[in-house]
């Protein structure tokens, strides 16, 4: 991607803000980490950053370099079991012989690509939208949408 890519294809937002990614991406993993909520809830949370628009729909306003997040309730066993699948599905070796085990192969996780696919909804609550992603299978990462498009 040029300067002149981003140029033509860039749409402003606060700088705060959290792109809307819909669409399908391939993103680095930054960290995967346990978190403790100030409400004593533990939440499992995968941070990486995009690096590549694989196939952007028309909302989508994430571009290589945003950051995205999928978070896991730690004490919800389904959460647990998608938190797992999900893993599984992007090609991650998690260690399931103890939650020590398994906490300690999050490293496993750091510089991995993963293939996000990305939508908007409407909240139930009706407040807005809301953006969700999800882990699709590492066998849809190909040399070509692997490569990074972050123009430096």
């Amino acid at each position: 991607m040029s300067i002149e890519d981003v140029l033509k294809s860039y749409k402003p937002r606060e700088n705060d803000a959290k792109p809307t990614a819909s669409g399908d991406f391939v993103a680095q993993v930054e960290k995967l980490l346990k978190r403790t909520g100030q409400d004593g809830r533990n939440w499992l949370i995968l941070e990486a950053s995009i690096i590549n628009v694989v196939k952007a729909k028309e909302d989508n306003q994430a571009v290589p370099g945003d950051e995205v997040s999928k978070i896991y309730n730690e004490d919800d066993d389904k959460q647990v079991e998608k938190f797992l699948n999900d893993m599984f599905t992007a090609g991650i070796d998690i260690d399931r012989s103890s939650k020590e085990a398994m906490y300690a192969s999050f490293e496993n996780a750091v510089n991995k690509l993963v293939y996000l696919r990305g939508w908007q909804y409407d909240k139930k609550d009706g407040s807005g939208k809301a953006n969700s992603v999800a882990i699709k299978s590492k066998n849809l990462l190909t040399p070509e949408n692997s490569t990074s498009q972050l123009p430096f």
